[in-house]
């Protein structure tokens, strides 16, 4: 069930969902399935068994011929080629395994058009994948671990878009936008002036409903304010979504959580634009060879 947040107005004069509606809505999104989810619970634990999580993807045909293939897609890959799905996984990382498996399963359902947010067909989609490499582009920073889920939960960090855009009204859309047009307030925080709750929480609710280990769940429901949290997997989804929106050509206005978020990763703030450059690159790779 969805957590009260410590600073909701109850008494605001906006326009609060029936949230009973919005969960069920949750509730209805097709599950992931059991091989992703097994998955995504061995990747969470502190010493994760490597042969369970090879047997996981080896059992599944999808996931098999994914890895592989990014597997040998990078450059050592032509020397060395990757032929069984251990070599694949000791290569890559149990948190990009992750990753791939949550792509392959989500890709079809999260590439429609999301009018609501004024997202084209593959737009959402897109946002997702940069904001997965932005992750991968943080590690390589960052002097705070940053968990193996947080990939994952960049790629499901707008989730819960897919719920909230199937009870936005017209009068509700017309406010939030006067909201962010008007008062200047980013996405997140028009929803919840205007409807109590934001897309992140319900995508933290998406999460718990796939049964998904709870850093993953965290990441999303605080990729905006993740001071909330106040832990690495939140400040890394802040972040790779702020990336993902730069690579993207749009302006980054919440500077002062940006900086936050960097002190969270003990990252320095003059690695933006590298960590932009290295997104945008390893994108356009991917671009190429599979999207």
């Amino acid at each position: 069930m969805l957590s009260p947040r410590s600073d909701r107005d109850s008494s605001a004069t906006g326009l609060p969902l029936d949230m009973a509606a919005v969960v069920r809505t949750a509730g209805t999104l097709e599950p992931l399935p059991a091989s992703v989810s097994r998955l995504a619970a061995l990747v969470a634990e502190e010493d994760s068994n490597l042969r369970e999580i090879v047997e996981v993807v080896a059992y599944d045909q999808v996931l098999t011929g994914a890895l592989l293939s990014r597997a040998n897609s990078v450059v050592s890959a032509v020397r060395n080629p990757i032929r069984t799905v251990h070599e694949a996984v000791v290569r890559l990382g149990t948190g990009t395994v992750l990753a791939l498996a949550m792509s392959a399963s989500l890709s079809a359902r999260m590439r429609g058009a999301i009018p609501e947010y004024g997202l084209e067909e593959g737009d959402l989609w897109r946002h997702s994948v940069l904001s997965a490499l932005a992750v991968d582009a943080l590690r390589r920073v960052s002097r705070i671990i940053i968990p193996a889920e947080a990939s994952s939960a960049a790629l499901l960090h707008d989730v819960g878009k897919l719920v909230l855009a199937r009870h936005l009204g017209p009068q509700s859309l017309r406010l939030l936008e006067a909201a962010r047009a008007v008062d200047e307030l980013p996405q997140a925080d028009a929803e919840a002036l205007l409807l109590e709750v934001d897309h992140g929480e319900l995508g933290g609710l998406v999460a718990q409903e796939w049964n998904l280990p709870q850093p993953i769940v965290t990441g999303i429901t605080y990729h905006h304010r993740p001071e909330a949290a106040d832990v690495p997997i939140a400040y890394a989804v802040c972040l790779a979504n702020m990336v993902a929106h730069a690579v993207s050509g749009e302006d980054v206005t919440e500077v002062a959580v940006r900086e936050r978020a960097f002190a969270g990763l003990a990252v320095s703030p003059t690695r933006w634009p590298s960590i932009c450059e290295l997104v945008n690159t390893r994108y356009a790779e991917l671009s190429i060879r599979y999207m």
